[in-house]
């Protein structure tokens, strides 16, 4: 589809929106290939896009202190928190205040990046993580 004239619109377009369209895409496939049979993957995508009954209520009513910390860590971390502090405190700056933040930030990447590994590979095994992807079928 995006080899035909549609890639050609697709060039054209705002990189916001082919983003966009890169990943809807690939939630819709991902979508259509994790669903059992067709029907509910056109009901869970027919849910995906539904937005009449959204609300204060129903977000609340879904949020523990889990989904809350990931999500307050999520929206602090989306943003390029690390970047900013190297680049702020880079290598070139003359002070040693300013080296040691930067050392503090490289090591906080690296030790936060192997956390996160370590943790998900904790939540994978603990939820009864099956290995074989296309055990299925």
């Amino acid at each position: 589809m995006e080899r035909g004239a549609f890639g050609k619109l697709l060039g054209k377009l705002p990189k916001a929106i082919t983003w966009f369209y890169g990943m809807l895409a690939v939630i819709i496939g991902r979508v259509i290939f994790r669903a059992d049979a067709l029907s509910a993957a056109a009901q869970y995508v027919q849910s995906m896009f539904d937005f009449s009954n959204i609300g204060l209520t129903t977000a609340l009513a879904n949020m523990n202190i889990f989904t809350l910390g990931a999500l307050i860590l999520g929206v602090i971390f989306s943003a390029p928190v690390l970047p900013f502090i190297k680049g702020k405190y880079g290598k070139n700056t003359e002070s040693e205040k300013a080296g040691f933040i930067y050392q503090v930030a490289s090591w906080v990447s690296i030790i936060g990046c192997l956390g996160l590994l370590v943790l998900s590979i904790i939540f994978m095994t603990g939820l009864g993580f099956n290995p074989f992807l296309y055990f299925r079928f």
